[in-house]
């Protein structure tokens, strides 16, 4: 019976008849999810969940670059598919049209960009630049500490 029950399609307008908080749903990437479990735990807080809720929340959803931890928490949370209206030529064309206007990174652009990010500071860690600084700051801190031990009037 939850296998059949995962499997439901919903319309957009029963999807949008429940924004409150004690049933709260959203559409990510053409599939229901009921998140009132998740409004508690929201680290970005449940005033996010409340300004998508009963509403296509996929543009939302990728452009704020969720974990791979936030994916998993949506599983439990999953309902079924929204029911797509007209015929599948229509669907598509819909579709083409709306990824040329969508100014949101999609979740493989966001990934791209983070794994980028992780090389440049990984090649910047290993720059032999803060090896010298290091050894330098290094140097001079023993060599303060050395004199400190040493009475300075030896030295002047």
């Amino acid at each position: 019976m939850a296998g059949e029950y995962s499997r439901r399609v919903y319309t957009s307008d029963e999807v949008a008849t429940h924004v409150s908080e004690n049933d709260l749903w959203m559409t990510i990437n053409d599939k229901v999810y009921d998140v009132t479990s998740l409004i508690d735990r929201h680290p970005g807080g449940s005033e996010v969940l409340f300004h998508c809720a009963g509403v296509d929340a996929t543009a939302a959803f990728y452009d704020v670059s969720h974990s791979d931890n936030a994916f998993a928490m949506l599983i439990p949370c999953f309902k079924g598919y929204i029911k797509q209206t007209g015929s599948d030529e229509n669907r598509l064309d819909k579709k083409k049209a709306s990824v040329k206007k969508k100014k949101y990174r999609t979740y493989e652009e966001i990934k791209v960009t983070q794994s980028q990010r992780l090389k440049e500071s990984q090649q910047l860690a290993f720059s032999p630049r803060i090896y010298l600084l290091s050894l330098l700051a290094f140097l001079g801190l023993g060599t303060f500490i050395y004199l400190q031990r040493k009475k300075w009037s030896e030295w002047i």
